[in-house]
Parts: C-alpha cells; sequence; structure tokens
C-alpha cells in the first residue's frame, strides 16, 4: 500500500511494501480441443482450479512524533481459471508445448494501518475477480489412444488493483492512503487427459 505524499509517507511506504508469500494445492478440470498436422499441433484449452493460496503480513512504521504504527495486510484466493492457446512439436507419443492466453482468479484483501496515539486507522477491504493474462508450457505422453499424461507449469499474471482509504479521524495528518495490489501465481502441475472420437481422428495421433 502507498500513502498520498505528507512528510511521513516514506516510513509507511517502506514500511507497508512487500510481498505475501504463499504456497497451496490446486485441483480442477479442462476441456480442449487439438488438432494436429504432421508433428505440429495447435489446440485450445479452457480450465478450472481450486486454489488454497492466502496469508498475512505485518510489519511497523516508526516515526518520531506519531510513534509506531502496527500495519496488517492479508490476502486470500479461492480458485483460477484459465482460456489458452497451445502450439505443441509432437514425436512419437510425446508432445513439447508452449501456451498462452487470458486468466481471473478470486482475491479477496485487507489493509489496516493503526495510529495508536491518536486512536485512529485506516483500512481497505476487498473482493473481486481479477483479470490478466498467462503464459508457460509443458509436456504430454500419449498412454493409449485416448488416455495422456501431462506435466505443465504456468506463469499468471492477474494485474493491479487500486484503493484508496480515509482516516478514521480526520483531519489527520494522513487523511488518505493509497493501496496498491497485484497477485502473480506460479503453478507446476501434472494431469490426466481423456480424448474423445475414434483413435483415427488427427487430434489422437501423438
Amino acid at each position: 500500500m502507498r500513502s498520498v505524499p505528507c512528510e511521513c509517507t516514506i516510513l509507511i511506504d517502506a514500511a507497508a511494501a512487500g510481498n505475501i508469500q504463499s504456497s497451496g494445492v490446486t485441483a480442477g478440470g479442462q476441456v480442449g480441443f487439438n488438432y494436429q498436422v504432421h508433428w505440429v499441433v495447435l489446440g485450445l484449452e479452457a480450465d478450472f482450479n481450486y486454489t488454497d493460496l492466502g496469508g498475512t503480513r505485518t510489519a511497523t512504521a516508526f516515526h518520531p512524533i506519531l510513534a509506531a504504527q502496527p500495519i496488517t495486510e492479508t490476502f486470500n484466493s479461492s480458485f483460477m481459471a484459465t482460456f489458452r492457446g497451445r502450439l505443441g512439436i509432437a514425436a512419437g507419443s510425446w508432445l513439447v508445448y508452449g501456451t498462452g492466453g487470458v486468466a481471473s482468479a478470486h482475491v479477496n484483501y485487507g489493509d489496516n494501518i493503526l495510529f495508536p496515539l491518536l486512536g485512529s486507522s485506516n483500512g481497505v477491504a476487498g473482493n473481486y475477480i481479477a483479470g490478466g493474462w498467462v503464459a508457460g508450457g509443458g509436456v504430454e505422453w500419449m498412454l493409449t489412444k485416448n488416455w495422456s499424461v501431462k506435466a505443465e507449469y504456468l506463469h499468471i499474471d492477474l494485474g493491479n488493483k487500486f484503493d484508496r482509504s480515509l482516516n478514521t479521524a480526520p483531519p489527520f495528518i494522513i487523511p488518505i492512503i493509497r493501496h496498491d495490489h497485484q497477485l502473480v501465481e506460479d503453478v507446476a502441475r501434472v494431469g490426466v487427459n481423456y480424448r474423445f472420437g475414434p483413435s483415427n481422428v488427427v487430434a489422437a495421433k501423438y
């Protein structure tokens, strides 16, 4: 988060700036279509996944007049969805591919700064669906004419969210604070795919 310009914003900005590192599990499903011409595979995929991400960060801004100002930042994200194109190179039963497209995720966050000496605070909370982009790659192996397994990595950038909070006891030396948030996810996952249709269609070659 970032405060509006004033004489003590450097202290608050320095203490509030930081990352909440979180790791968790993901599980979901996907649908898609592949079309193979010789050794080139083109495809589209859409997926929806539960994500177990969340965390809390605490910090303190020290001011010579206003004393210590505790800062608490929290977030969680419960689902993520992507819609991606896929371009791959097939060799026998193996496929190596790159993928990219658009992504969205649920985001819930809260920020709070206390000013104990003056008995006031700045706080903001948000609950929204973020949108952004996704890119990555992976490998897939055909087990049978209809079943395959894959492993892939995705980098997801869901952009920035800006909010402003008003101090609970204005007028005050910092009446308004700007809160900046960005969600970035790195996903490594494995999956099993079932291919519908007869075994002689082009989508089942690799």
